[in-house]
């Protein structure tokens, strides 16, 4: 992570960038916490965001955002199809369409089943078993919308994580955006949040915070590796060709190592080189690791969506000192992180 509030080897101490100083008379009045810009998507159904609005929206709070930091990192986050897609078959306007299908499901399964063994008593007791089905099956379809209800909690790869460069080139105007998805008008309505948030303050508690547990550095990164073990990113990568591989494996003149992008020993790529290559996918995981500067800078960025999503829906735990976030009872990112992975 280069850009932002980068970590510092030597201190915790945290300097913002020059370029991230260079904000409106009207920001000042802006605390921490603070909505700046909420942006509808276009249509529930095509969910695009209409991102250069939202960068001028932006600067008429007197956040002057490059185009480039802002437009780009935005667009290759949320709008590729298979995004878009997932968004969709996630959102809580498709669950209005999946629960009344479920609780059918359900009821009708449910009522095949136990007609097999209890047709005798159905004569008798038609009525009560009819509402023991509905029961059971609102039970279970209940059941199934808390899971999901539960689980919009939690951070998400496929959203969370892909905003994490976005919001790694907005933290140094002290911009944070998340994505959420709600109810309105029985339609889903997804919704881009950019709130103000300084993070200095919490990437030098955060740091601070890692430092009194160096003491203990492998206890530290198992209790990680065990809270944070499901954040794999999941990339396509090309594999060697079989036939190349044996066909060189006993010459003298192969390299030992491969380029990037399955460079030739040249340093060009010859197209045939790529026709028909195999792919496979290598998980890269989000543990942090190294020094406590480079472990708080990838905490902050790592949870920057989710957080912005629990403060914007009201959903953060209720906190009774809150340190660098200026809403009353509301943790900031730092308090977020050490309750949520540190404890």
């Amino acid at each position: 992570m280069e850009n932002g509030i980068g970590p510092s080897e030597e201190s915790c101490e945290v300097k913002i960038q020059p370029e991230g100083s260079r904000t409106h008379h009207r920001t000042n009045a802006l605390h921490n916490g603070q909505l700046l810009l909420a942006l509808p998507s276009a249509s529930p159904w095509t969910l695009r965001f209409n991102v250069p609005l939202s960068r001028a929206l932006l600067s008429r709070e007197g956040i002057e955002i490059p185009e480039e930091n802002f437009v780009p990192p935005l667009l290759h986050a949320l709008d590729p199809p298979a995004v878009r897609r997932f968004l969709f078959f996630n959102s809580s306007h498709f669950h209005l369409f999946l629960t009344p299908a479920l609780y059918i499901v359900l009821w009708c399964g449910i009522y095949s089943s136990l007609h097999l063994y209890l047709s005798q008593y159905l004569e008798t007791y038609f009525w009560l078993f009819c509402l023991s089905v509905s029961a059971f099956s609102v039970f279970l379809t209940s059941l199934l919308l808390i899971l999901l209800s539960r689980n919009n909690r939690q951070i998400n790869i496929n959203t969370d994580i892909r905003l994490v460069p976005v919001n790694e080139a907005l933290s140094q105007y002290r911009v944070l955006v998340g994505e959420t998805d709600t109810v309105h008008n029985c339609t889903s309505l997804h919704q881009l949040f950019f709130v103000y948030f300084d993070l200095s303050g919490c990437q030098s508690q955060l740091c601070e915070a890692l430092e009194e547990r160096s003491f203990a550095r492998a206890q530290l990164q198992a209790m990680l590796r065990q809270k944070l073990a499901h954040l794999l990113l999941v990339t396509e990568v090309e594999a060697l060709d079989p036939e190349t591989s044996e066909r060189g494996a006993d010459s003298e003149e192969t390299p030992l190592l491969v380029g990037e992008e399955g460079d030739t020993p040249t340093g060009r790529t010859s197209p045939s080189d790529h026709r028909g290559a195999p792919e496979l996918t290598k998980n890269y995981s989000l543990v942090p690791e190294g020094p406590p500067q480079a472990m708080a800078y990838q905490l902050l960025m790592t949870y920057s969506a989710i957080y912005v999503k629990l403060l914007v829906s009201h959903r953060l735990p209720i906190e009774q000192r809150p340190l660098h976030c200026q809403r009353t009872n509301t943790p900031c990112l730092c308090q977020y992180i050490e309750k949520t992975v540190l404890r």
